[in-house]
């Protein structure tokens, strides 16, 4: 036999939590009934929409109401529990205030760039919320004292991304700092280094044949294979007075295999030509060439005929070879049409007689 009577509900206190987290088996409220034999069921309204079934533990006319939840952003929510029998229900109120979470943003890769080289920086971030914080907005620093800039967002669902582009007038090492902000005011950050110098040159994995142009600002082979980035790298060697050596700089008029174990970058940074180091100015460099093949760097920073970049052999070669992209590059001396070399690459030419390459820059 049951007492015609309703449930009395008591709500828990009032809560705070961050959006996004998970409200697990939280206890919502309390009731009694005087009809301890009344079967009970129980609803909670968590005051954003949405409504799920309560879990009730009871004994002896008295229980509790628990349930789960997740607030998908951030409010002030008045959370409603009922409990109702065959005779009647009762319910109460409290609030739960749901804090906003600022995004975070996730790490980018660190670059290299040569002077007035676009890059592209992409950073993932997350957001607890994801599209309920939308719109985000972006702003990226660049480190060079340059204005901070808007940056595309890439709107998410539960996670997006921040891209950046950017070009260096200097020399340099700058750490870029993005900013993502979501429509409550909450905002992440985090940075990314790039290293600006004058020469940036691709290298597939495998062998590559490569030169520098210009006077590095230090030479030393560890330094140049490790300029802010290592290379990923199992050998680099030269040919010289009819021999192979692995070699300790890296020099201008010179040319260098190098094989690489994955596809990456090589950041070259070339001294200032004003600059004199220990009483050692930069002036024009020459190299004497024995006949036979020979192993040389082209050195000038733009694309120029094979005809005006070997002008100073013009009579004591008969053929050159380069290697770009995993392909042989072929010409025969007077050869027409004739074709051109390129900044970055290093040469095999057949010398008829000895001579002299002249650098074409310094």
């Amino acid at each position: 036999m049951s007492l015609c009577s309703n449930p009395v509900v008591t709500a828990t206190d009032d809560k705070t939590v961050n959006e996004g987290d998970i409200i697990m088996s939280l206890q919502a409220a309390s009731f009694t009934d005087k009809g301890i034999l009344d079967i009970h069921n129980a609803s909670i309204n968590w005051g954003d929409g949405g409504v799920s079934p309560g879990i009730i533990s009871e004994a002896d006319g008295s229980g509790t109401v628990s349930g789960s939840h997740i607030y998908e952003d951030n409010g002030e929510y008045l959370v409603t529990v009922t409990v109702d029998d065959d005779e009647g229900s009762g319910s109460d109120t409290f609030t739960i205030i749901v804090n906003n979470v600022a995004p975070i943003v996730g790490p980018g890769e660190n670059q290299i760039a040569a002077i007035n080289q676009e890059i592209s920086i992409q950073l993932p971030f997350d957001d607890p919320a994801g599209a309920e914080d939308s719109p985000y907005s972006c702003e990226v620093d660049w480190g060079d004292e340059t204005p901070d800039e808007e940056c595309e967002i890439e709107e998410p669902t539960s996670n997006g991304m921040a891209i950046a582009s950017h070009m260096y007038e200097d020399k340099g090492t700058f750490e870029i700092t993005i900013t993502v902000t979501d429509k409550d005011g909450g905002s992440g950050e985090n940075t990314v280094t790039v290293k600006v110098g004058d020469m940036v040159i691709d290298l597939n994995e495998g062998w590559n044949l490569f030169s520098v142009p210009k006077v590095l600002e230090d030479n030393n082979v560890e330094v140049v294979t490790d300029n802010f980035i290592p290379l990923d790298f199992s050998l680099i060697l030269t040919y010289e007075n009819a021999a192979w050596t692995q070699p300790e700089t890296i020099e201008t008029l010179k040319a260098y295999w190098i094989k690489m174990n994955s596809p990456m970058q090589l950041l070259l940074t070339f001294r200032d030509e004003t600059t004199c180091i220990d009483g050692s100015c930069i002036v024009p460099e020459a190299r004497a060439l024995d006949s036979g093949w020979q192993l040389i760097g082209f050195t000038d920073t733009e694309p120029l005929l094979s005809t005006l970049a070997l002008k100073s052999i013009e009579d004591s070669y008969s053929q050159w070879f380069g290697f770009k992209n995993n392909a042989w590059i072929t010409h025969i001396f007077s050869q027409v049409p004739d074709k051109a070399m390129e900044p970055g690459l290093g040469y095999w030419v057949f010398m008829t007689e000895p001579s002299v390459l002249a650098a074409l820059s310094i």
